[in-house]
């Protein structure tokens, strides 16, 4: 469920600052999409640092397979790491919102 949470994050990001989300359950693919509107989000997993990337790959490779495979595992340090994550998307996502719902109440009162 945590690649869930992360995958959703993004694409509520991606619809709050381009209009559309992508289409894709990869974590990797939606951190690429986000590159130039947010580089900060974007680097939730850090495509330079290879313990980030094996990290990210877990995510990626235990989305389906918790579907597929019987008695699937992972490490609770893994897990701690990849929830860490996942907090880091959801304060992310909660200070974007939060900007652009004071910056429409700007724009509003302007009016």
């Amino acid at each position: 469920m945590l690649h869930q949470v992360i995958e959703l994050g993004y694409r509520s990001v991606e619809v709050l600052l381009i209009g559309r989300e992508k289409i894709s359950h990869s974590i990797r693919s939606h951190q690429k999409f986000l590159e130039a509107y947010d580089p900060e989000l974007a680097n939730i997993f850090d495509e330079e640092d290879e313990s980030e990337m094996a990290l990210l790959n877990l995510l990626e490779e235990s989305y389906g397979a918790v579907r597929y495979e019987q008695d699937y595992r992972i490490e609770k340090d893994e897990l701690l790491s990849i929830l860490s994550r996942a907090d880091l998307m959801q304060k992310k996502v909660f200070e974007l919102y939060s900007l652009m719902i004071a910056q429409f109440r700007i724009m509003c009162r302007a009016e």
